[in-house]
């Protein structure tokens, strides 16, 4: 998937959830998402799989690559491409 189709399906999810970071593959290719919303970090996978993570009280500045050390699968921010 290329980084288009991760902001619409990540709109589509109907969250306050903003995108930090994305890593792109060698041309177009999404390889991982990152994001945060008010009291989560949540990171996608290339299928487009949900993981996250709590935030801490009184994160600032979200940086869950470097933050967080356990992610948990969450289905329920799983992407739908169409």
């Amino acid at each position: 998937m290329k980084m288009f189709d991760y902001e619409k399906a990540i709109d589509e999810l109907s969250t306050d959830i903003k995108i930090d970071e994305c890593i792109i593959l060698k041309g177009t290719q999404v390889k991982a998402v990152y994001g945060h919303g008010e009291k989560i970090y949540v990171k996608w996978d290339e299928f487009g799989r949900g993981f996250t993570a709590l935030r801490e009280e009184g994160d600032e500045e979200p940086d869950p690559r470097c933050e967080v050390d356990e992610w948990t699968r969450n289905p329920d921010y799983d992407l739908l491409f169409q």
